[in-house]
């Protein structure tokens, strides 16, 4: 019997898995907030102190479309640009608590 890369299918780059994982595991972390917000609190209130369950809400959309959008080739570069700015806002709120 021969496999699927013997009979010369092309096989999926490396380069091309390694972004669609990470941005299904950023987007599953994103979902988590919403299951589980209580997991999130203790990570989220150093950095917003009022309305700490608000801000886990907001935090778990963000993550999630901006995992989606990293996952999906099409939108992938509009996904980083949103991860840089995701990553330094909230750099910004560590930074100024």
């Amino acid at each position: 019997m021969t496999n699927a890369l013997e009979q010369g299918a092309p096989a999926a780059p490396r380069n091309a898995i390694l972004p669609r994982v990470l941005g299904l595991g950023l987007a599953a972390t994103g979902v988590a907030h919403f299951i589980s917000p209580k997991l999130f609190e203790p990570i989220t209130k150093p950095a917003f102190p009022e309305n700490t369950t608000r801000w886990t809400y907001s935090n778990g959309a963000c993550e999630t479309l901006i995992g989606l959008a990293i996952a999906n080739k099409l939108t992938r570069t509009v996904g980083y640009v949103g991860l840089i700015g995701y990553v330094g806002f909230l750099a910004s709120r560590v930074l100024r608590a």
